[in-house]
């Protein structure tokens, strides 16, 4: 049996924690590391964590914590380099493991080689605040117990979620070599499309885990803050066009990546496919950031003192100014 490494990355995750690391504890195929790298908790998230691994004996298991604040990117890359597991599972602090994840996941590793990234199906539970997302379905091969995840635009739209993801380690220093090149893209984001590239995406069509959503993620978070600087929280549009400002920066560096790897099958293929959901997402991006101009107009009630400027605006960011009266019901 393979090296079996998982890696924690923890920030102020006290509420949630405590459930994750019994989940792990009670696999049914153990780990041989486990790694939990914090990035400067405030709260009780270090003595919770020490003391389950004192509490459990448990050896090889290592609590490390960051000097300074790395970001939840960085810590999870900077986990995944220190792993020394031929199989690196990737853990989120606030989801919760069934107890064969990890016995099945391996079984698929032992048995296909050609698996660079392997994913699970998952299912989800809500705490406050907590938001239902829909089902991401991908165009795939059946390949045994396993499906082949192709490299195909809708693969690249339909991102699977971190935690259920499962690497191998000889993949990982292609993963932070394209990360490198731009460090605000979420790892899991790099891992998924650098494997369909590399025509190693897989998904094991299994339930083996349950994902919690909450109000209170560090993702969320961020999200929030955004937000607030943006000025149109009651619009919620900034989640979206940097969605798709990641996504364009994502090809970027992924087809940097490509040029170095001459051996990759239908290369030329691939890196016209990287090109167009580039300028795909560009053009959504574009397009949204106009549109949230309007967002933040739309909802004055007495839009009639401000035409003046909603045709300046209009004219500036060339937004069709019918579309802005088709939406208000009035004549030009």
């Amino acid at each position: 049996m393979k090296k079996i490494s998982v890696v924690m990355a923890t920030y102020n995750g006290e509420k949630y924690i405590l459930e994750q690391l019994t989940s792990i504890y009670q696999q049914t195929l153990q780990p041989d590391e486990v790694i939990i790298q914090d990035d400067g908790s405030t709260d009780n998230t270090e003595n919770i964590v020490q003391n389950f691994i004192k509490e459990h004996k448990l050896e090889h298991w290592k609590y490390l914590k960051n000097k300074k604040n790395l970001g939840w990117r960085k810590n999870f890359i900077h986990l995944m380099e220190k792993a020394t597991g031929e199989i690196v599972f990737l853990s989120d602090q606030d989801d919760i493991w069934y107890e064969k994840k990890i016995e099945k996941m391996a079984r698929v590793f032992e048995e296909n080689n050609e698996v660079l990234v392997l994913s699970h199906d998952y299912e989800e539970f809500f705490e406050e605040g907590g938001t239902p997302e829909p089902s991401r379905i991908h165009h795939l091969v059946d390949k045994g117990n396993v499906k082949f995840a192709l490299c195909c635009e809708k693969n690249f739209i339909k991102v699977r979620v971190g935690w259920t993801l499962a690497l191998k380690r000889t993949f990982i220093p292609t993963i932070v070599r394209t990360w490198e090149n731009d460090e605000t893209i979420p790892h899991d984001q790099v891992a998924w499309f650098g494997a369909l590239l590399f025509d190693g995406a897989f998904i094991l069509p299994e339930n083996l885990g349950a994902w919690r959503k909450h109000g209170e993620s560090t993702f969320r978070k961020e999200i929030k803050e955004s937000l607030v600087q943006s000025n149109a929280m009651k619009h919620n549009k900034v989640k979206v066009i940097e969605h798709f400002q990641t996504r364009a920066d994502l090809m970027k560096c992924l087809d940097k990546v490509l040029r170095q790897e001459l051996e990759i099958a239908k290369l030329q293929e691939k890196r016209i496919l990287i090109a167009k959901l580039e300028k795909k997402a560009e053009n959504n991006q574009s397009r949204l950031e106009k549109k949230k101009i309007f967002s933040i107009l739309f909802h004055k009630k007495d839009y009639e003192r401000n035409v003046y400027w909603i045709r300046s605006m209009a004219f500036c960011f060339e937004f069709p100014l019918k579309m802005y009266y088709k939406i208000r019901g009035k004549k030009v």
